[in-house]
């Protein structure tokens, strides 16, 4: 995966759990599984690692205490706050 796409599939994780909290990984989940029903494996491949980054940071939350998954490397520049 690019820089760029790695990039936005961080971005997307972040946007999940803002909206949907902790169900963001079910809402990943779907939307992967409704890539793989119209066989867009490009698509699923990018929910998958939506999925990957919301299971990662969820751990590391777990691990450090705290409850709220939020990726760490998006700056609030890159949520359009500066």
């Amino acid at each position: 995966m690019s820089e760029e796409h790695e990039r936005g599939a961080r971005l997307e994780a972040l946007r999940l759990v803002k909206e949907f909290g902790n169900e963001a990984p079910l809402y990943a989940a779907l939307k992967a599984q409704r890539a793989i029903e119209r066989r867009d494996f490009r698509r699923c491949a990018r929910w998958k690692r939506i999925l990957e980054i919301l299971d990662e940071e969820h751990r590391l939350n777990r691990d450090i205490g705290r409850q709220d998954a939020v990726p760490q490397d998006i700056s609030p520049k890159d949520m359009g706050h500066h």
